[in-house]
């Protein structure tokens, strides 16, 4: 297979080295066809002229079938050397041994393929081709110097030597084809494997990066179902476009619940606790036990036409993955490019978990913040919980990835963070605040980003802008004067969640507002407090603020 491979990888190329230098052939027929028409030949001119020109369309055949048909068919090669021995008979028969050389020329040309039936082809029909020459040559009388002149002599003084030659030829090109071929052979098998491990180390190395970049284990699932199918279609041979279907990928959540990841739409679809797991494939089943039988030392199991890749962490076993065995895991390049790609996903779990880890503190720490503002004021209530969930709608409905929604919606509840300095009176005061009260009241956005400026994590640093940003306004008549475009896009979209809470719930200045009073007054202040493209995305999802509110009413 590998031999054919070598073979067929190398002929087009051959073809075409043959075709152009077969071009080099039209110069010397000129030549020829010049000197006898000065009279160095006592050929008839116009049997040169129809030889000149039947030698010329045949020398240019080559390039036409080669380069301007591209044909790369197994048989053009046979073609080649027979058009060069056709035009080698043609002026034997004219300028015998003057051009007795050029039968050497296909045997040398056939040697360039490394292939022995073409060597013994083309020294079958050189000798046929030569003796047929010869003797037409003695018959029509073409030939201008004929030292043998009868039969006898062609064939025991002319012929026959030439069959030695020739034999002789052919047998030195047929050892040095053989140990040559051998040589080459080897060579083309190492490069090819030399090629497979760089494209599927490229595609490892390009499919993986992104793994590395999500923050969370759905996102994560996601790119690891795209890339097995991507790495085993680039490890395959033939680097086929079909590359291996994924099963399930299971990602642990807790010590004894994980999370199975749907292989057509790559979304959570259900839980499954640590027991026997069914996997259908086509008309086969199979059933197997993969937290019972974990085998941390074995990084892949075949079973059947399945391959299942097992991660640990230090608390066990934390994801695997199950795919359509699509590729020979035995063959030695492709074992060691899975190793890398597996070594690359257990990689970026790890890194995703510890992301998550991080993020759960900020988010423990977000929280903590967040419920020592809230008690702050015993009429707040449930105001961060639902301002939370009203900006995470937002935030899917703006068209922002999963982390980034989430992250908004923890960054959001820190909005008020500020008012935890703000005096208790202030804030519960029943009546309307006094000018100097609420310029006091307005210095908790500057206070809340005060407190967070040092906080590490993308997650403080938002919930920093937040509350900094939260009540500036789309025309620039906030607290800070800052106006449209220069207001962050997650505050304004908290400004939105943030004022239509107040205007639904009760606080000790008054009463809470209609639900139908309090649409009305965020879509009229469209273009004015809030950014419009806001307000429409508040208006398409106003049911799921509706419910978001039921859910977490005082």
């Amino acid at each position: 297979m590998e031999r054919q491979l070598f073979n067929t990888a190398n002929e087009y190329e051959n073809n075409r080295l043959l075709a152009r230098c077969m071009l080099l052939g039209i110069p010397s027929i000129f030549i020829i066809w010049l000197l006898n028409q000065l009279g160095f030949f006592a050929i008839d001119k116009v049997v040169m002229a129809v030889s000149s020109l039947i030698s010329v369309a045949l020398l240019s055949m080559p390039v036409i079938i080669t380069d301007c048909f591209k044909i790369s068919g197994w048989w053009v090669k046979y073609v080649l050397i027979l058009l060069q021995i056709i035009v080698a008979g043609l002026l034997y028969s004219l300028l015998t041994y003057l051009v007795l050389l050029l039968f050497v020329f296909p045997l040398f040309t056939a040697s360039l393929y490394f292939n022995r039936h073409l060597i013994l082809y083309a020294f079958i029909v050189t000798g046929t081709t030569m003796i047929v020459s010869h003797l037409i040559g003695l018959k029509l009388h073409f030939m201008p110097d004929k030292p043998l002149t009868t039969f006898q002599e062609a064939f025991f003084y002319g012929i026959i030597p030439l069959i030695v030659l020739l034999s002789g030829l052919c047998f030195i090109a047929l050892n040095l084809v053989e140990k040559n071929s051998k040589i080459l052979h080897n060579i083309f098998c190492y490069s090819r494997e030399l090629q497979r491990s760089h494209h599927g180390l490229e595609s490892i190395f390009e499919q993986c990066q992104p793994l590395f970049e999500t923050r969370s284990f759905y996102e994560l699932s996601r790119l690891i179902i795209r890339a097995v199918f991507n790495v085993t279609a680039t490890i395959k041979k033939n680097y086929s476009n079909q590359g291996a279907s994924v099963y399930y990928l299971c990602v642990r959540y807790e010590p004894d619940l994980f999370y199975v990841i749907d292989k057509l739409s790559a979304k959570p679809r259900s839980e499954m606790h640590k027991t026997q797991y069914y996997v259908q494939s086509g008309e086969k089943q199979f059933l197997v036990d993969i937290q019972n039988n974990p085998c941390p030392s074995a990084w892949i199991e075949i079973t059947s036409d399945t391959a299942i890749m097992r991660f640990y962490d230090d608390k066990g076993l934390t994801a695997y993955l199950m795919f359509q065995l699509s590729v020979n895991i035995k063959d030695s390049i492709t074992h060691n490019l899975m190793q890398a790609f597996y070594n690359n996903i257990q990689l970026a779990l790890r890194n995703t978990q510890l992301t998550q880890d991080m993020i759960a503190a900020q988010e423990e720490l977000v929280r903590a913040f967040a419920e020592i503002t809230e008690n702050k004021s015993r009429d707040t209530g449930n105001h961060v919980k639902r301002v939370s969930e009203y900006v995470k709608i937002l935030a899917y409905a703006s068209g922002m990835n999963e982390t980034d929604c989430v992250n908004l919606s923890i960054a959001s509840m820190m909005h008020d963070v500020g008012k935890i300095l703000i005096p208790k009176e202030i804030l519960e005061k029943p009546a309307s605040l006094t000018p100097e009260e609420f310029e006091a009241v307005k210095t908790h956005v500057l206070i809340g980003s005060e407190l967070l400026k040092n906080s590490p994590g993308d997650i403080m640093q938002l919930a920093r802008t937040i509350a900094l940003e939260h009540h500036e306004k789309w025309n620039g008549e906030g607290y800070l004067k800052k106006q449209g475009e220069q207001i962050s896009y997650s505050s304004r979209l908290v400004a939105v969640a943030d004022v239509f809470d107040a205007l639904m719930s009760r606080r000790p200045y008054k009463e809470p507002w209609p639900l139908e009073d309090a649409y009305n007054e965020i879509v009229a202040q469209s273009g004015k407090h809030f950014d419009p493209a806001v307000v429409c995305l508040f208006q398409n999802n106003f049911e799921k603020f509706v419910q978001v509110a039921k859910k977490y009413c005082d």
